[in-house]
């Protein structure tokens, strides 16, 4: 039975919180899609994408996500990566979260997204979509840090991440 109103979020008694997401990996020629977000000490992005809802497979998930932050219906291309993250957040509390990475099928529909471009519903006022161009983004913070190279790589094998991110 799906619940579509609870994320995948929870807490681990006296131990720390535990999150199951799926992010997009949206590529045109030589540009990605990402959100930014800028904060008073920092400018940086991240994939499309967010947590999975109870009840919900991986695929709904990352489909629903990309509808929710883009306005646009999409379709999967395959599944690229599976992150297993271990970070404390800055109240000191544990946590562990597994994020599936989805390459997304090209679609002439994202190209509608520029500057200007006002449909995201689901993104904070400090966040917005913007296209980076792979051969000029060196100097952007991009998380997960692993994020580029595996659009570089897009083509490649399947592969599974772990990594221990410290203090965010």
């Amino acid at each position: 039975m799906k619940n579509n109103n609870i994320d995948c979020t929870f807490k681990i008694h006296n131990v720390g919180e535990f999150h199951y997401c799926a992010r997009a990996i949206i590529i045109y020629e030589k540009n990605f899609l990402m959100i930014r977000r800028s904060t008073k000490f920092k400018e940086y992005y991240y994939p499309v994408g967010g947590r999975v809802k109870f009840g919900e497979s991986l695929e709904e998930a990352v489909l629903r996500e990309v509808k929710e932050e883009t306005g646009i219906n999409c379709e999967i291309n395959r599944l690229i990566a599976i992150h297993e993250d271990f970070f404390t957040r800055e109240e000191k509390v544990q946590n562990y979260a597994v994020t599936a990475f989805f390459v997304m099928k090209p679609n002439k529909d994202f190209l509608a997204i520029s500057d200007s471009y006002d449909f995201a519903l689901d993104l904070q006022p400090n966040e917005k979509l913007e296209w980076l161009n792979i051969e000029k983004c060196q100097n952007k913070i991009i998380y997960p840090e692993f994020y580029l190279e595996l659009i570089l790589n897009s083509e490649a094998n399947f592969r599974h991440i772990v990594t221990h991110s410290g203090i965010r």
